[in-house]
């Protein structure tokens, strides 16, 4: 997204630790417009201990990042100029915006940034990338392990060149190969944790959410967050999670399954959708239904986000597509300068809400400035 995780690019894979904590260094400290209300007397203690507990952790981290994390320090030298990028990718339309986020990111560094798409099929993805690999020096595929890939991580590794992949739970293996998993690691965790303290603070800590996700390890890695942060913070929350097929996603088939899940439990009042797109149509469904429950989710399209502005969602946790391509391209330069295996944990989430949101095409990017913030870690800056 971007995460440019997308249902078609993915079918993401995409992609659980112990206590994970959110990024918090250099995010803003905007005030909260969440649900809870604190120090009101009328909760019992249960309820105020997690209100307080919520209201700290947020207050601390803000909504939206001013600065990138800490994480990411300053390259020791520029990245040597003239390597060539090549992005394999689905060619739809989330997926070449992600293209041409990861060219300019790639041009700005001084390399050449190309795209290449394929048709969805392993297969296809398999020739494409090994395509790639004869002509270029950096080769990125998003949403596919590395069980997929056998061949190209062969050749890459005979003839020197970085294989990238994104958004998987493979651990890298070699530079030159398969050596750095943008958006792997923890990304995932920290998404449930910050969603989980969202919701708490949406609901003022006595709401029942029901996570609707996709089979897939990154999808479970942030539901298992969620779940752990609730279950140990929120005494009077429950958790719960359902899986949709990728097939039904975008279809009525979906639509029914949120909304049958709902009326089979009266208890669940807030509803959270992994990926952008799953929402759409889920409020107007639970209206029609004459169900109560509000709707959140993680990585959000544009849609997402005016159905939010609009006040038909609550949150939507995530990264814009030209964050995740910068730190795509980051991690590439930080991988090579090196020599060993990286993988790219580094968040800089956002939370978008009602009172935060003006323009949502694109999906806005914080910290608004990263494009400087970049290149002074690449030593551009000067």
């Amino acid at each position: 997204m971007t995460a440019r995780l997308c249902i078609e690019r993915s079918v993401l894979s995409a992609v659980a630790l112990g206590t994970i904590a959110v990024l918090a260094a250099g995010c803003s400290t905007e005030p909260l417009t969440g649900g809870t209300d604190v120090g009101n007397g009328d909760v019992s203690a249960s309820i105020q201990e997690c209100i307080d507990t919520t209201s700290a952790y947020l207050d601390e981290r803000g909504l939206v990042p001013n600065a990138l994390p800490d994480g990411l320090t300053p390259l020791a030298e520029k990245p040597t100029e003239g390597l060539v990028f090549t992005d394999v990718f689905q060619g739809n339309p989330i997926g070449l915006t992600y293209a041409e986020a990861l060219k300019e990111a790639a041009n700005e560094v001084g390399w050449e940034g190309r795209s290449v798409t394929f048709n969805g099929s392993v297969e296809d993805l398999n020739i494409k990338a090994m395509e790639a690999i004869e002509t270029s020096d950096i080769v990125f595929v998003d949403g596919f392990p590395a069980a997929a890939l056998t061949g190209p991580i062969a050749a890459a590794k005979e003839k020197g060149v970085l294989l990238m992949l994104g958004s998987i739970t493979d651990e890298p293996e070699s530079v030159p190969g398969f050596g750095s998993v943008p958006q792997g690691g923890t990304w995932f965790e920290q998404i449930g944790e910050l969603a989980a303290y969202m919701f708490m603070d949406s609901t003022g800590c006595e709401g029942s959410v029901a996570y609707f996700g996709i089979p897939y390890p990154a999808s479970r890695a942030a539901a298992e967050r969620m779940g752990e942060v609730i279950a140990e913070v929120c005494n009077d929350c429950a958790f719960s999670t359902t899986e949709l097929p990728v097939a039904d996603l975008g279809s009525p088939a979906a639509t029914n399954a949120v909304v049958s899940k709902v009326q089979a439990d009266p208890s669940v009042d807030f509803t959270y959708f992994f990926l952008g797109g799953m929402a759409t149509g889920v409020p107007a469904a639970l209206k029609t239904a004459g169900l109560d429950a509000q709707v959140a989710g993680s990585i959000p399209t544009s849609s997402d986000l005016a159905t939010t502005k609009a006040g038909e969602n609550t949150f939507w946790v995530g990264t814009a597509a030209d964050i995740t391509a910068w730190l795509t391209v980051d991690l590439a330069a930080r991988t090579l300068e090196s020599g060993e295996p990286m993988i790219g944990d580094q968040a800089p989430l956002a939370v978008y809400t009602q009172d935060n949101l003006d323009e949502v095409e694109p999906v806005p990017a914080y910290p608004v400035d990263y494009r400087e913030q970049f290149k002074a870690l690449w030593g551009l800056d000067e």
